[in-house]
């Protein structure tokens, strides 16, 4: 048999080979069953279920205060609710709309009746029993509950639908975060997920291996509002990405005729060898 049938033959093998592997890099979690890993991930896991929110600037809160007992006497301390019109055919009907508060630069809220009230910095545990303990001081057993209105992270890079995303649901882990985004995609380093973080002004990044069980121990597992997501893409992206559109175009159409001179040439031999004996 001829050297290029037998080529002819093994490249389509080679080309089976490879495509039935997997490459670990694009499997999220991989070393998670094994056993001798069990019982520290289950740990950390727990361990971050009590994540913290921080109220930072510009986040829009929803502050009510109830008091069981006394009703009327928590009335002081909320905003009015606001009606808005909606015409309608035969009437106009009004939807009310609980008015919120903004956090200024310097993390201060004007709340009814205590003025001036800093709340910036506070993880949101301290500041409903900070608000709690000062409106104590004029009415018995306040009841206050407060509600980010903003609550935004953002995800960038190799997802298939990155943007910025408003949730209700404080609680919001890596992997929901990708999932917002309807996942990475193929080029996405699942061993290369950078998180940026505010921290009161400093920003922190940090790298999350999302290959690995380690994601649940790290205290990025879970976000904070105003976090971003970015999805460092692998090399074959990064490499694509060096070329213009134009050079794309250009190296396609070399390669279309490097491979069809070599198809020639190899017509070429076959036709000499057939017809040449």
């Amino acid at each position: 048999m001829s050297t290029h049938k037998i080529l002819l033959l093994f490249i389509p093998t080679i080309f089976l080979a490879s495509a039935c592997r997997i490459p670990k890099d694009v499997i999220y979690l991989e070393n998670v069953s094994k056993a001798d890993e069990t019982s520290a991930i289950i740990e950390s896991y727990e361990a971050h279920q009590q994540y913290i929110t921080y109220i930072q600037p510009d986040d829009i809160l929803a502050i009510t205060v109830n008091n069981s007992a006394a009703p009327e006497a928590a009335l002081q301390f909320n905003l009015p609710t606001v009606s808005f019109a909606t015409p309608n055919e035969q009437k106009i009907t009004s939807t009310p709309s609980l008015q919120t508060y903004l956090v200024d630069r310097e993390g201060n809220i004007n709340f009814p009746v205590l003025g001036r009230v800093k709340l910036g910095g506070m993880s949101k545990p301290d500041a409903i029993k900070y608000l709690e303990e000062e409106i104590g001081k004029i009415i018995a057993n306040p009841i206050v509950t407060i509600q980010f209105m903003n609550y935004k992270i953002a995800v960038m890079g190799e997802v298939l639908e990155p943007g910025q995303f408003t949730l209700e649901n404080e609680r919001v882990s890596i992997f929901d975060a990708l999932s917002l985004a309807k996942d990475m995609t193929i080029n996405g380093k699942r061993t290369d997920v950078l998180v940026i973080r505010d921290n009161n002004g400093t920003i922190e990044t940090h790298r999350l291996d999302l290959t690995s069980a380690e994601v649940f121990q790290s205290p990025y597992y879970y976000l904070q509002q105003n976090d971003i997501v970015y999805v460092t893409p692998n090399k074959a992206r990064q490499k694509n990405a060096r070329y213009s559109q134009a050079e794309q175009m250009n190296i396609t159409i070399i390669s279309t005729v490097v491979s069809a001179v070599a198809t020639l040439s190899s017509l070429g031999i076959s036709l000499i060898h057939m017809y040449g004996k």
